[in-house]
């Protein structure tokens, strides 16, 4: 994307007068570069919250916190819109990364995978054989 044409973009979202119109604007702009930032997404997503997170739910975040700052940023647009629009989808998936690798016991890293990942999913017999205790109880004593 050219510096002419984000300012071209720059200038019709200024010229909105209502939010909803801005916020219309700015999804079909967003539509735009939808390729570009889920190429993005996709390289730099950790594999462990890949499996956790589709990269449309972090363009999802980004766009709804674009919606938050679009007006301090056409207030004094310091770069230029589409890396705007990548930097608003880096902090998404920045804090979509801190959420499941960094949280405690919801922590990605903490899975336990059951099975070789080829078999079905074992059933809930036989993960009850595999946590039962193998000492008589209390009561065979």
């Amino acid at each position: 994307m050219t510096k002419d044409k984000s300012g071209d973009e720059i200038q019709r979202l200024r010229a909105c007068q209502e939010a909803l119109e801005r916020n219309k604007l700015l999804a079909e702009f967003f539509t735009l570069n939808r390729d570009r930032l889920r190429s993005m997404v996709q390289l730099r997503l950790h594999p462990l919250v890949r499996a956790r997170v589709d990269p449309s739910d972090v363009l999802q975040e980004a766009f709804l916190k674009a919606c938050q700052k679009l007006g301090r940023y056409l207030e004094k647009p310091a770069v230029p819109f589409s890396i705007w629009l990548r930097r608003i989808t880096g902090y998404a998936l920045w804090s979509v990364h801190r959420d499941h690798l960094g949280a405690g016991a919801r922590a990605a890293q903490r899975e336990v995978v059951l099975g070789d990942g080829h078999a079905p999913a074992p059933s809930s017999v036989s993960l009850s054989e595999r946590w039962i205790a193998r000492d008589p109880s209390p009561i065979q004593k």
